[in-house]
This record gives C-alpha cells, structure tokens and sequence, in this order.
C-alpha cells in the first residue's frame, strides 16, 4: 500500500484526444477518449482538461500556464504538436487573405489549400522547430515540479499521401519533445500501428487507438506513484 494524496491531473491536446462522432463505423463517444478512460481508473484524481482542434501547442499552453500556473498540478499529459509540424500549402495569414477575397485566383487557391501535390512543393510548418523548442521549454519550466507525460505525435504513414513531408518532420519534433522532456516522451506509435488505432484519416484514433493510450498511460501513471509515495 502506498500512502495516497488527491493527485492533480492536467490534460492538454488537440482533437487528437477528443472524441469523434465520424466515420460512424469508426466514432468515439466520450467515454472512450483516453482521458475519461483515464478518469474512470482514478475516480479520485482532480483533473482539469483543455482540449481544441486544430490549434498549435503555444495556444493551448498558455491558457494553461495562464490560469494555472500556481494549481501544480501533479502529472500533465500532452497529445500537441501535429498542428505545429504537419505541412502545409499556405500559411495561417495567406489562408485568411485567401477566404477575404474574391474574384476566380483567389477561389482556385482555396479549392487547392489541401492538394498534397501543393503541400508537397510549398511543405510550409505553421511552427518551425526553435520555435516549438522554445514553446515548450518554457512550459516545462512553468510546470518544474510536474510530472511530464507527452505522448509522441504520431501519425499512420499513410497520412503522409495527404500531407507530404509531415511525417519525416514528426521524428524530428518528437526529438525536440525528447530533448525537453527526457522520458517524459511517451512513445506510442508502433502500439497504435501494430493495434491499428488509427482511424480512416490516419490522424486521429478509433475507440482501439484511445484504449492503448489509456492503458499505456496507466501504465506509467501507477509507477510514478509508487516512486514518489512512501510506504505505509
């Protein structure tokens, strides 16, 4: 037995942790998202959850450290990055010149924001590499007395059809995250391949991907505690 505190969870991602109502054959209600699988395994455990598709880690960050930096939390998990990395035809302020205006050119852009031929040829990152090291060192400095538990971004191969170039780029953002975070690093991909957790956009998990990461974060989760709590 393990002399027990109430532990503080945070929880931070992309809508790679949400849970999706489509394919139909493929949707994952609430319940079976990593982190109220998480929940249930710690019916005890505060925790504080923030999570948003579609946007870069900073943005999620600093609401976070913005009204959160004193709660100290005990553990945080983190499924960010692949908005930061993935390619890109445009970037986030030629998208939103593209969408102003009007006329025939600026129609033929929007209709090719997402042709992989283009992302191929213009492989534009919303955020370059020092930039994200930066991001994140200072979010490991805020949160020093927190337990890190980042799980790598990870991506089926395939997605690399639609998003050419992403996934070389990934290796070399999950060894920033290493960098970083040590063994705070969580890698999962090969048990997403090997348990085909991917869903049929090869981004996001199927109710199978979500149960792998809960259980692979149980998983660590547990021996932390034991490592940091006393004996009876």
């Amino acid at each position: 037995q393990y002399i027990m505190k109430k532990i503080k969870i945070m929880v931070l991602t992309d809508s790679t942790g949400n849970p999706r109502s489509f394919p139909i054959e493929e949707a994952v209600s609430l319940d079976e998202s990593h982190p109220y699988l998480l929940r249930e395994e710690y019916p005890d455990a505060i925790f504080w959850q923030l999570s948003y598709g579609n946007m870069e880690a900073q943005n999620i960050i600093n609401s976070a450290a913005g009204y959160l930096n004193d709660w100290n939390p005990d553990i945080i998990i983190v499924q960010l990055g692949i908005i930061d990395c993935r390619t890109e035809a445009f970037t986030e302020f030629q998208k939103l010149i593209i969408a102003k205006f009007l006329g025939p050119f600026f129609r033929f852009l929007g209709k090719h924001t997402y042709n992989p031929r283009l992302i191929k040829y213009r492989k534009i990152s919303r955020v370059s590499k020092v930039k994200f090291k930066k991001i994140i060192t200072k979010f490991n400095i805020i949160f020093n007395n927190s337990k890190f538990f980042w799980l790598e971004v990870s991506v089926h191969p395939d997605y690399e059809s639609a998003r050419p170039g992403t996934y070389s780029r990934v290796k070399d953002y999950n060894k920033i995250i290493a960098d970083v975070f040590g063994d705070g690093l969580v890698k999962i991909q090969s048990k997403l391949l090997d348990n085909h957790g991917f869903n049929n956009d090869n981004l996001h998990l199927n109710k199978v991907g979500h149960k792998v990461i809960a259980d692979e974060l149980k998983f660590l989760i547990d021996k932390h505690i034991r490592a940091n709590y006393e004996k009876k």
